[in-house]
């Protein structure tokens, strides 16, 4: 009261300035915003500023007003922060998911290295492993082939045909060649093939494309319907002929009926360079019926 009436003094003997009046009139407003101030003191500084006296319901509006406004700057910063939160929630989502994404892309490669380290031809497989790793490789293939059965001569250097091809001694590897009706590579035109690694890629699309003919009974060995899937079993031990060559048996079971549907014999040859067994010979006997006499 007795600042109020200082000030009143001042402003009623001219030594206030009008600068000083409006900024005075000011602040009641600022202090009903902040620590609120009753009707009384809101009218007084009121009719301090404008030389009248308001009503009770004008104060009580003017504190309404300067309430509702401070309560809608809480109700968005609020509501800023909560967007905010979900923001970071949605980002924190993201990165966590191309860190998963990540790591199975690092475990998928890491599959293909392992399994590339282990296809044959391998100087650590013996007989039985080798020939199990052939068949495996040639049923992994036909998983992984498109639905036309078409591969083109960007054949992968992992696929089926590719891993029987590079399994075959040379004298396999033309018989092979004469099974798929592929010209030998001196009687091509220079124009026809580019190296001997584009040969090599054009018997293994021939080959594949063989392979996945229904009405070839080698089909058998992708184990894709309508041929009914095997399983493989070796009977006998491997016939040690001498130190680099050898002769396996293999038999192709129904995998559902049991039933027997090949029995092969498979001539294997060590490789000079360091050991690894190769095909050099495949005898096929074929019990199903629409193959007989196999």
């Amino acid at each position: 009261l007795r600042w109020s009436q200082r000030t009143m003094n001042k402003v009623s003997s001219g030594k206030a300035s009008r600068r000083r009046r409006h900024r005075l009139a000011r602040k009641p407003l600022m202090h009903a915003s902040c620590i609120g101030v009753s009707l009384t003191g809101c009218s007084g500084a009121i009719a301090w500023s404008t030389g009248r006296t308001p009503s009770v319901q004008y104060c009580r509006g003017v504190i309404d007003s300067v309430s509702l406004r401070a309560q809608s700057d809480s109700d968005i910063s609020a509501s800023d922060r909560a967007r905010a939160e979900d923001a970071g929630s949605l980002a924190s989502d993201d990165d966590l998911f191309l860190e998963r994404f990540r790591r199975r892309r690092q475990q998928s490669k890491y599959r293909a290295s392992a399994r590339r380290q282990l296809l044959p031809p391998n100087d650590t497989l013996s007989e039985v492993g080798f020939v199990k790793a052939v068949l495996e490789a040639l049923r992994y293939d036909a998983d992984n082939r498109d639905d036309t059965g078409s591969t083109g001569t960007d054949i992968s250097h992992d696929s089926g045909s590719f891993v029987l091809l590079r399994s075959s001694t040379p004298e396999w590897f033309d018989i092979i060649r004469r099974f798929v009706g592929v010209a030998p590579m001196d009687t091509l035109d220079d124009g026809d093939i580019i190296d001997e690694g584009e040969y090599f890629a054009t018997v293994a699309s021939a080959l594949a494309s063989a392979l996945g003919r229904d009405d070839n009974q080698f089909n058998i060995l992708l184990g894709k319907p309508p041929a009914p899937k095997y399983v493989a079993s070796f009977p006998t031990d491997p016939v040690e002929q001498d130190d680099d060559t050898s002769w396996v048996e293999c038999r192709l079971r129904d995998a559902d009926t049991d039933e027997l549907l090949v029995v092969s014999g498979w001539d294997l040859k060590k490789r000079a360079e360091d050991g690894a067994w190769l095909i050099d010979g495949l005898d096929w006997q074929d019990f199903r019926d629409v193959f007989r006499p196999g």
